[in-house]
């Protein structure tokens, strides 16, 4: 079914009219293309990466970044529990 998602992406049709112009059920399409973009979204930890400059500031945090783009800053001495609690939402 992806070559069939790739099909639509280049169509230049909505999703819609392309199901109706190849005869695919729109909830099956619908259904792969949520799977095509949940395989293509990047998955566990990313690796970190320190910079040259290793000073610490006095607004040091961590951010943890979601797939779908919201930026979550936590002081740095956030306990590890709530840490974790937000690695899992």
């Amino acid at each position: 079914m992806y070559p069939v998602i790739e099909q639509w992406q280049s169509s230049g049709l909505s999703k819609v009219a392309f199901c109706d112009q190849h005869g695919i059920a729109k909830s099956v399409f619908f259904y792969w293309h949520k799977r095509y973009n949940s395989d293509r979204e990047p998955g566990g930890f990313l690796p970190i990466k320190i910079g040259s400059n290793n000073q610490v500031s006095a607004n040091t945090f961590i951010e943890i970044q979601y797939p779908n783009g919201i930026v979550l800053r936590l002081p740095e001495h956030t306990p590890q529990t709530i840490i974790r609690s937000y690695l899992h939402v």
